[in-house]
């Protein structure tokens, strides 16, 4: 992995950005499209919970992730 340096955060968000994409990239762009689609996602739960102990949280946390 290359590790480039900015002097600015602009300047930094603008290498992001590929304008002209070659074969190349478009087929590893479309492969780790693909990897993501069949991958296994963790579940997410969403929203806030409050717990009053910390064990409440331990066994939330433990019922939700199947350990």
């Amino acid at each position: 992995m290359v590790i480039k340096k900015f002097k600015t955060f602009e300047e930094a968000e603008m290498d992001l950005w590929n304008m002209n994409p070659d074969a190349e990239w478009v087929k590893k762009a479309f492969r780790l499209f693909k990897v993501m689609r069949f991958s296994k996602r963790p579940p997410v739960k969403k929203g806030v919970s409050k717990f009053r102990t910390i064990e409440e949280a331990e066994l939330d946390r433990e019922k939700y992730e199947g350990t």
